[in-house]
């Protein structure tokens, strides 16, 4: 690690780049093809091992499950054609797993609306138990003041802020549309100067959390066929016997959609190694040992074998090549851009472009755009403006189509996506007061004192714990 530090200490510097990048480099494409090599035998054998669990999978998924194991072979390929066959493969896959994966997002956005809804509802027919009585006759002063020292009495203001914001997703919401839409504006002006990346999602997160985010056209299974019938309920007017009813569908589709995309993650987390182990195949240097015995362990995971003793070897190793290649890509994008004509005079403008999809495909963003990835456009207040008047005027006209139960949920769902602009505690008190306490709706109201009670108790049980 020493070697490591006084090289891009140097490159940092600006000291003999033309000998340092190549260097560099080379600490890069072992400590990748080692990385890559140990986080794949790991994900494949807990995807395999989950499968053979008896986990039941559909015929769309076994035949992606199927695929994925049969591309393992090919990661090994020497012939540059068959390689670059091998790297398109995995794209594609990678492409059509974050397909579905968008799609059961999209699903969940909406559900997550409609349950919104349900909740709010739910003390109209249910039976309130001992405990649910003793919140609802709790003091306003006694409650209120408990429920500011758990928002703000924190050191941590980053807590503090996330814990204001999902305030905004629990109080009943008593807001007009336009002040909703200047919230939007403010928030989306703080993104000029920065990079359009960042804007694109904030402005994706609005869309989704607003039910905005559509799932492919071409979609049609039992969860949008629950949509559908969602869309057309008048929750006005549902009785205890249409709540229940309703409220079955929604959990069972939940269930469901948590079954399908924990699939999808773990299949995700497998393309992904493999196609960083792909890559640095194409920039390797000499074989390990280390990398050769993941060879053969997943070869034999390729055949459906599984034994633990191939991952005893490998047990504490995984560590030591996560904190290298967290050092090293420290500097990796610096060092790409700020050295790009040296690197490309190098002939190694290659090998670095496959070091940064590399780092991108080993994070914790799974589904990351590659395509999108690395470019860094300033937004000007010219775009900005553009980009955030076509989503108020969407939003807007989206919440004009919408009964008043569900134009609460989706305005309660995106003040939760928007930094709050409280001046004070007093000033946080007072929305609390006036907006839980002040609701007119019995059923809404209760609705809102349980969340939040839950969500104090939740906090403090994993203190104690």
């Amino acid at each position: 690690m020493n070697q490591i530090r006084k090289i891009i200490k140097d490159l940092d510097k600006g000291v003999a780049p033309r000998k340092n990048i190549p260097v560099y480099a080379n600490y890069l494409a072992d400590t990748y093809l080692n990385y890559a090599s140990i986080e794949l035998v790991f994900s494949a054998y807990m995807l395999v091992e989950t499968c053979e669990e008896g986990i039941d999978l559909s015929e769309e998924e076994e035949r992606r499950y199927d695929e994925v194991c049969g591309v393992i072979p090919q990661l090994y390929e020497e012939d540059p054609q068959k390689r670059d066959a091998c790297i398109e493969r995995l794209d594609r896959i990678r492409g059509e797993i974050t397909q579905v994966m968008e799609k059961y997002t999209s699903y969940t956005d909406h559900l997550i609306c409609y349950d919104y809804v349900l909740q709010h509802r739910r003390y109209d027919f249910k039976e309130e138990q001992p405990f649910e009585k003793e919140v609802f006759a709790a003091e306003e002063d006694v409650f209120v003041k408990e429920l500011m020292v758990f928002l703000v009495g924190n050191q941590d203001q980053s807590i503090v802020k996330e814990r204001l914001q999902q305030l905004m997703g629990m109080i009943p919401v008593h807001m007009t549309k336009q002040r909703l839409m200047g919230k939007i504006q403010d928030t989306g002006s703080l993104y000029i100067g920065g990079d359009m990346a960042s804007l694109d999602n904030f402005i994706y997160m609005v869309r989704s959390a607003a039910m905005l985010q559509k799932a492919p056209e071409q979609s049609k299974d039992k969860i949008s066929d629950l949509l559908e019938k969602l869309r057309d309920t008048d929750f006005t007017a549902l009785t205890k016997e249409s709540f229940d009813a309703v409220s079955k569908e929604l959990e069972k589709a939940g269930e469901y959609i948590l079954h399908v995309t924990d699939f999808y993650y773990q299949l995700q987390k497998v393309v992904n190694s493999m196609y960083a182990l792909c890559l640095a195949n194409c920039h390797k240097r000499e074989e390990s040992p280390l990398y050769l015995h993941c060879r053969d362990v997943l070869m034999e995971v390729a055949k459906g074998s599984l034994s633990e003793d191939g991952l005893v070897k490998l047990e504490g190793k995984i560590e030591t090549y996560v904190e290298k290649s967290s050092y090293l890509e420290a500097v990796l994008f610096e060092i790409k851009q700020s050295h790009k004509k040296i690197i490309d005079e190098l002939g190694k403008g290659e090998e670095f472009d496959a070091f940064a999809k590399i780092a991108n495909l080993l994070s914790d963003s799974l589904f990351i755009d590659m395509e999108k990835f690395g470019k860094d456009d300033a937004v000007d207040a010219e775009e900005e403006a553009k980009k955030v008047n076509e989503l108020t005027v969407e939003l807007s006209d989206h919440l004009s189509t919408l009964s008043k139960p569900l134009k609460k949920a989706v305005m309660a769902a995106v003040l939760e996506k928007l930094p709050v602009d409280f001046s004070s505690a007093g000033e946080v008190e007072t929305y609390i007061r006036t907006n839980l306490y002040g609701c007119q709706n019995p059923a809404e109201k209760k609705a809102a004192l349980m969340e939040l009670r839950e969500w104090m108790d939740k906090a403090a049980e994993w203190r104690n714990q």
